[in-house]
C-alpha cells in the first residue's frame, strides 16, 4: 500500500487528506474514518473502466488470432480392399489442411505412420493432402485397423 497526500483546496474548505491506495492498481482505499468524497470513487471507477477496456482489446487481439488457426483430430478406420478396388480413402476436414500425420492407434513403435506438410509436394506415397481434408494409401489405410491424426490449416 501507498499514501498520497491530496491538499483540496475551495474557497471555505482548506484540507489536506492521506489517501492509502493499493500497491498493484493504485485504487483509492476509503478509511472508514474519511469523509465520502466522489472523487476518489470516481478516480477508482475511470481506473477500472480504463484497465477493463484495455484487456478487451487484448483479448479481441488473440482471440482473432486463435480463429484463424484450425486444427482437427481424430480417428478413422481402414478400408483398403484390393480385390474390390478401393485403394485408399478420403478424410474429410472443414478446411484445407497445411499439415497431417497419420499413427496406428494403439502401437507405439511401428512403421504405419505418415507426414505430409504442403499441398503441391507428395509428403508420403500414403498421404495426401487435398483441399477438403488428406487422402490415405497404402500401409495408413489398412482395412479395419484403427488410426489417430492430427491435421492443421
Amino acid at each position: 500500500m501507498q499514501h498520497i497526500t491530496k491538499i483540496y483546496r475551495s474557497k471555505k474548505i482548506h484540507r489536506v487528506e492521506k489517501v492509502t491506495q493499493t500497491g498493484k492498481y493504485k485504487l483509492n482505499l476509503i478509511e472508514p474514518t474519511d469523509p465520502f468524497l466522489p472523487e476518489a470513487l470516481n478516480q477508482n471507477t475511470q481506473k477500472i473502466e480504463d484497465a477493463m477496456t484495455a484487456h478487451e482489446e487484448g483479448v479481441e487481439q488473440r482471440l482473432t488470432v486463435l480463429e484463424a488457426r484450425k486444427f482437427a483430430y481424430g480417428t478413422y478406420r481402414g478400408n483398403y480392399n484390393y480385390n474390390s478396388g478401393v485403394l485408399q480413402q478420403l478424410i474429410q476436414l472443414p478446411f484445407a489442411p497445411k499439415a497431417a500425420f497419420v499413427k496406428i492407434a494403439g502401437v507405439s513403435n511401428s512403421d504405419n505412420s505418415a507426414l505430409s506438410t504442403d499441398l503441391n509436394s507428395p509428403g508420403s506415397n500414403y498421404l495426401t493432402l487435398t483441399e477438403d481434408g488428406f487422402l490415405v494409401s497404402g500401409n495408413i489405410n489398412q482395412a479395419e485397423v484403427r488410426f489417430n491424426y492430427i491435421a492443421f490449416g
